[in-house]
């Protein structure tokens, strides 16, 4: 259930015409596809809406690749311009715009996507921790970095398609930034482990409530033991998180990676909890297997996550135990 709030944005970025659908109501989008608008990620609650290009990996297209990883096959289909239909920015999202477009160098877009789909969908795998870090992988976290403040307008989106293409066409501009980076990861680290020593846990161990959580932190929070495997329902501390983000009013849920997820709550993972969790607190819940949250754009209070999570726990897990 999104928060529509729509807004049209068009204008040049890098010598092309760019229109921005940002947050249609269902009706207008699927008009504006009929029409040759270019959907993207455009999720709302448990339905997906897509064109023949099938750009999304939620709801009943949870068995897709990153919707960057589909793209590849349209690279440049947006030769002159591009309309879009979006409503939300994450990298995932402007990326498969980009490749659209053919922003991002045709030599360079095969290395890109395989760092941008598995940031995308296994956030925590160790591959993506390894030292040192590949140089895209850092173009990819400066860019996630970089993009943070207001992020729900249209305009916003255009700013990280544009800063994305920068990224390829000035890198030398952006070594200074870079080069910071590991310092800002590290502080990072810290603030997400001072959320986790604030954390809720009930009898059920296997699920921690962060609130209010102030940085991205699954990764320190969910616990990897060390010496463990990564699949492993015994290598890790937790296996689900729930996370409130209060400027956003929003819940994020995290399992380490799939395996765990449907261990946990059966063969789909988390699909099977977003419609329990849209009766209890209806906000347009949904998601991808290994995470997923409450609906864009609908504020909950840190007393409505908390209860969230006491359904969660109370509730869903105890009937899949």
């Amino acid at each position: 259930m999104i928060d529509f709030k729509y807004e049209v944005v068009k204008t040049m970025v890098c010598g092309k015409m760019v229109e921005v659908h940002w947050k249609p109501d269902p009706i207008n989008t699927l008009d504006l596809i009929n029409k040759g608008s270019i959907p993207i990620e455009m999720a709302d609650g448990t339905k997906s809406y897509v064109d023949f290009r099938q750009l999304d990996h939620h709801n009943q297209f949870i068995d897709n690749p990153a919707a960057c990883q589909i793209a590849l096959q349209y690279y440049n289909d947006c030769e002159q311009n591009g309309s879009f239909i979006v409503n939300h920015i994450d990298l995932d999202c402007v990326a498969t715009g980009a490749i659209l477009l053919g922003l991002i160098p045709r030599d360079q877009v095969d290395e890109f996507v395989k760092w941008a789909a598995l940031d995308d969908v296994d956030p925590l795998n160790p591959i993506l921790r390894q030292d040192p870090t590949p140089e895209m992988l850092k173009k990819i976290r400066i860019w996630k970095y970089m993009i943070g403040g207001p992020k729900n307008t249209g305009w916003a989106w255009i700013h990280g398609l544009t800063m994305l293409s920068d990224l390829f066409d000035n890198p030398k501009h952006w070594e200074k930034n870079i080069i910071g980076l590991e310092r800002k990861e590290a502080h990072r680290k810290v603030i997400a482990m001072e959320d986790y020593c604030n954390r809720i846990e009930l009898d059920d161990k296997r699920a921690i409530f962060i609130g209010p959580s102030h940085v991205w932190g699954f990764d320190i929070q969910l616990g990897r033991l060390p010496d463990t495997n990564y699949n492993s329902v015994n290598g890790w501390r937790h296996h689900v998180v729930m996370s409130y983000v209060e400027n956003t009013g929003k819940i994020t849920i995290g399992c380490p990676n799939r395996t765990i997820a449907e261990h946990t709550f059966g063969k789909g993972g988390l699909s099977n909890i977003y419609p329990k969790l849209e009766k209890f607190k209806p906000t347009g819940w949904g998601g991808r297997i290994t995470v997923g949250g409450s609906g864009r754009g609908i504020r909950l209070s840190l007393d409505e996550a908390k209860d969230c999570f006491h359904y969660l726990v109370d509730h869903i897990m105890a009937d899949t135990a």
